[in-house]
């Protein structure tokens, strides 16, 4: 899955101005049903471009959904850290 975030309020982060980073939540599709995975938090106001890419592929972690036919929702969510 690749995704992109744009920071809309650079700044050095921590407050100031926003300091929010973001996940996808995404519902996969497997053989044996849906698995549900968030992935690695994406903080714009850390990168050196307000534009962020994000590569994630959940088959490399260590502990692997099943085959992975698809995907049927990804939702951003903010996430504090």
């Amino acid at each position: 899955m690749t995704g992109y975030v744009e920071d809309l309020l650079p700044g050095s982060g921590w407050g100031e101005p926003d300091g929010q980073c973001v996940a996808w939540y995404v519902y996969w599709e497997t053989p044996p049903g849906a698995w549900e995975d968030y992935s690695p938090g994406v903080c714009g106001h850390w990168a050196k471009s307000p534009y962020l890419k994000l590569d994630y592929d959940p088959t490399e972690l260590p502990e692997k959904p099943p085959e992975i036919t698809g995907a049927t929702k990804a939702v951003l969510v903010p996430v504090q850290f």
